[in-house]
């Protein structure tokens, strides 16, 4: 849970806070892995304006005519500024 908590830091600030109003709300229904599961789902689609990527890239496709694959986000990777040399 904790590896799930730092990484949906990184895209969503607010992960703490949500989890813990969400664990007070919601006691007996729901654990913090729930929540956290929730917020992944809810986090993913939010950036999915940016696109997402998939797994597997060909996926089987159930009975019901859904593909069976997972969406994930990708991270920008930031790429360091160059050193200068002044003089």
């Amino acid at each position: 849970m904790l590896e799930r908590r730092q990484v949906l830091r990184r895209v969503y600030p607010f992960t703490d806070v949500l989890v813990k109003l969400a664990l007070e709300e919601n006691r007996r229904k729901a654990t913090e892995d729930d929540i956290l599961d929730a917020l992944v789902a809810a986090v993913t689609a939010s950036k999915s304006v940016y696109g997402l990527s998939f797994v597997p890239d060909s996926p089987e496709i159930d009975s019901t005519g859904l593909p069976m694959q997972m969406a994930y986000y990708v991270l920008p990777t930031l790429l360091p500024f160059p050193k200068l040399q002044l003089f």
